[in-house]
């Protein structure tokens, strides 16, 4: 497999450039323009089929409902303060189903995590209150993988519906008696349905600044509070627009992830963990005990921006070509017809359909 610089460096050749020379304000933004069609070429590749190796499986694993201690809420208040609970981050955005002493059940969700012992709720507490009361919080919304596209299937689970309308099966009447926000429903088994709701409104965690070297791994923060739950979440780092996996957790204050950086170092740049651009899923019945569920879906397209960034298209001659093709044509060449056939040629290939041989425009680069 290439890997994205290597790509680079057969495309801008093509052209006449040589990559490591490209290094005026003139050539970057050409660069820039060249790494901009790699990346189009290989959206297009991702529009175009729905092939094997689009596909992936994986599990959700659902966390037990945490009901531990009582709690305190005060009418028209939003702070909810804990005796003997442990609330932790990762709570933020589940369901609260608080036993009121007056009104009973009522559902809200949680909203900002300050301590072990306080949170916030999603809107002001309007029913009585008072000290001591008990409560269950229930795990019911989920990320997904930042590669998710659409879902093929999920083990035992009922779709009700996309939020953008994007085609998946509607399993049940759009009138319900109940919206699932505002249920006290919950299972210990599988939940019977999963809706998708969007984006969340705001990062995970992004409180304080950190640094980082170009190339390296080991991010340090400045009044920050990382913890273990972090591992294996997504990170924005400064200005550079691309997502890294969190691989370990050292500290409250140091962090690694799961590659070198590819930006320009950062000193005391902001940050998000798991940034409000990754898609989610609502589970109704809310579940009350841990389980793994298994789905398969189709991923989407990652921006290859770093030079060791690798596509997972298993044919690299098809972004070379598609580059090519899409240069040609910005730049008016004449032989772009003829580039656009190759790129068809192996987008062919890539779907398993025999053609001919290498294309030539490859080969010349090789030469």
């Amino acid at each position: 497999m290439l890997s994205f610089k290597e790509i680079q460096t057969l495309v801008v050749s093509k052209f006449g450039f040589t990559l490591s020379e490209m290094t005026s304000a003139e050539d970057l933004i050409t660069l820039n323009l060249f790494k901009s069609y790699i990346n189009f070429a290989q959206e297009i590749v991702y529009a175009e089929n729905k092939m094997t190796w689009m596909k992936k499986q994986t599990i959700i694993s659902l966390k037990a409902s945490y009901s531990t201690g009582t709690i305190t809420a005060t009418q028209n208040s939003a702070s909810i303060t804990g005796d003997g609970t442990t609330f932790t981050r990762d709570m933020q955005g589940q369901k609260i189903v608080i036993t009121d002493t007056t009104d009973g059940d009522v559902v809200y969700r949680l909203k900002d995590f300050t301590s072990p012992t306080v949170f916030s709720l999603d809107g002001k507490y309007i029913h009585t209150g008072a000290a001591g009361m008990t409560y269950t919080i229930y795990y019911d919304e989920y990320l997904l993988p930042t590669d998710f596209s659409s879902l093929i299937e999920i083990k035992e689970v009922d779709v009700l519906t996309g939020y953008k309308g994007e085609g998946y099966k509607l399993l049940s009447d759009y009138r319900r008696d109940t919206i699932e926000l505002l249920t006290e429903d919950t299972t210990s088994g599988v939940p019977a349905e999963i809706q998708f709701i969007g984006f969340s409104e705001k990062a995970y965690y992004d409180t304080g600044t950190v640094s980082i070297t170009k190339g390296l791994k080991a991010v340090v923060g400045v009044d920050t509070a990382f913890d273990d739950d972090f591992v294996g979440r997504s990170i924005y780092i400064g200005t550079y627009s691309k997502l890294y996996e969190i691989a370990s957790v050292e500290s409250a204050t140091e962090l690694t992830i799961n590659k070198g950086f590819g930006g320009d170092s950062v000193a005391g740049g902001k940050f998000q963990v798991d940034p409000p651009i990754i898609e989610r899923i609502r589970f109704s019945s809310s579940p009350s005990a841990a389980r793994r569920v298994p789905y398969v879906y189709y991923k989407k397209a990652i921006k290859l921006q770093d030079d060791e960034d690798f596509s997972p298209i298993p044919a690299d001659d098809v972004l070379v070509l598609g580059g090519i093709w899409l240069y040609a044509k910005n730049d008016n060449q004449p032989w772009q017809n003829v580039a656009l056939n190759d790129f068809e040629d192996a987008k062919n290939r890539v779907r398993g359909k025999r053609v001919g041989s290498l294309p030539v425009l490859v080969k010349s680069n090789e030469a």
